[in-house]
């Protein structure tokens, strides 16, 4: 059965309204048995609801078409995720951890007047302990990790099929809510079966763990992209090798790439000599062969920039041992069996020009007389021949002139 994809706005809004009742149930219930660790992760959620209103606003903006943007506006979304993270650490540190640090504190006083004297820790209020409190408090964070998988992982697989990123990241981010939940659900059961309410400061501390690494991964995605950060150098070399597997292709140069928002731009100069009405079906080719790289690589769009060039001239000469055999010209195996020598100048790896020398003389001495970069002969070269002649001696594909356009 074919999936049904929403568009972008939908799946957002779908989103937020997850949140908006995890928010609700957790502030109540946190109140309720004042927990602050659960407090703690409502005010996170309350972050995901704003950082999905950004993901809407970078998603609409993003798709406006501007000829002054050839790239396209997508750093937009590499704007918000900046703000998100900004927005995320600071409910880490001032909140989140502020609440942590002042459960963890009460049972020490001369720490926590210390403590008190440089920071401006909040009021502290031990957690409720019993029944009554702790079963309302398991079926919110419970129930909230099994809500936050498989909002999650729906969230993805629209993100993945409408082409957009930042719906996929905050997906997975979504997805990770589940963890603190659960260990906020652990932390509780622990409190009351060893009776210690200073506890749930600990586990407060790592729900401000937690979103702090949330929020330094989300910034790090928005800045690679606004500071024009490289794909990486394997996506890159995976990238190299593909688009040169392509027949017609020589080398794929000057190969560039960075971030566009969640979109890879890549400028690539191809080394071809394919005709000019060949290139545009060499670019469709590499397009098709390097969308399963960037997928490989998580990256789920790429826009390329292709440039086509011919290859260096590169003029040399080489020369081809001829010798005569029932009265056919072929390839002759060793330099000891050369009859004629057939001096080829090639520009461009084509043929340009022929010319049939007789060595009466030193072998040697002609080749070195007439530049000769390397002697071609049939058989497997012996090394000797080489330090002989002072240049390389190859082996050709076949005994035929033919091998080589002859």
């Amino acid at each position: 059965m074919k999936r049904r994809i929403r568009s972008p706005h939908a799946v957002m809004l779908l989103v937020i309204a997850a949140y908006a009742v995890k928010v609700l149930a957790k502030y109540l219930v946190g109140s309720y048995a004042n927990s602050s660790a659960l407090l703690g992760d409502a005010w996170h959620n309350f972050s995901d609801i704003i950082a999905a209103a950004f993901v809407i606003v970078a998603v609409l903006i993003s798709r406006i078409k501007r000829p002054e943007y050839p790239f396209g506006l997508h750093k937009v979304e590499s704007i918000f995720s900046v703000a998100t993270g900004a927005l995320l650490g600071y409910v880490a540190v001032a909140d989140v951890a502020a609440h942590g640090c002042a459960a963890l504190l009460s049972g020490w006083a001369a720490a926590d007047a210390w403590t008190r004297s440089v920071l401006p820790l909040p009021a502290f209020e031990p957690v409720r302990l019993g029944r009554s409190y702790m079963l309302p408090l398991l079926a919110v964070t419970l129930g909230g990790a099994a809500c936050s998988w498989f909002v999650g992982g729906w969230q993805i697989g629209q993100g993945r099929a409408s082409g957009h990123e930042s719906i996929v990241s905050d997906g997975k981010e979504t997805r990770t809510d589940g963890i603190a939940e659960i260990g906020i659900a652990a932390g509780a059961i622990i409190e009351n079966v060893l009776k210690v309410p200073w506890l749930d400061g600990l586990v407060t501390l790592g729900v401000a763990f937690f979103i702090g690494e949330t929020a330094l991964k989300i910034s790090r995605r928005g800045l690679r992209s606004l500071m024009l950060k490289s794909i990486g150098k394997e996506t890159e070399a995976d990238l190299k090798k593909a688009i040169e597997f392509l027949p017609g292709i020589i080398e794929a140069a000057k190969l560039r790439t960075f971030f566009s928002g969640p979109s890879a731009i890549v400028i690539v100069k191809i080394i071809s000599r394919c005709p000019l009405l060949a290139q545009r079906d060499l670019k469709l080719a590499i397009e098709a062969v390097t969308v399963p790289v960037l997928a490989k690589h998580d990256i789920s769009h790429g826009t390329f920039y292709i440039r086509f060039a011919l290859p260096a001239e590169d003029p040399h000469r080489i020369a081809i041992g001829v010798c005569r055999e029932g009265g056919f010209e072929l390839i002759a195996p060793t330099p000891a069996d050369i009859s004629s020598v057939l001096i080829c100048d090639l520009s461009d790896g084509r043929l340009k020009k022929v010319k049939a020398e007789d060595p009466t003389e030193d072998l040697a001495a002609l080749l070195r007389k007439k530049r000769v970069l390397k002697l071609y002969c049939s058989d497997e070269p012996d090394s000797a021949w080489s330090e002989r002649l002072g240049l390389p001696v190859e082996r050709s594909a076949h005994r035929s002139l033919a091998s080589f356009g002859l």
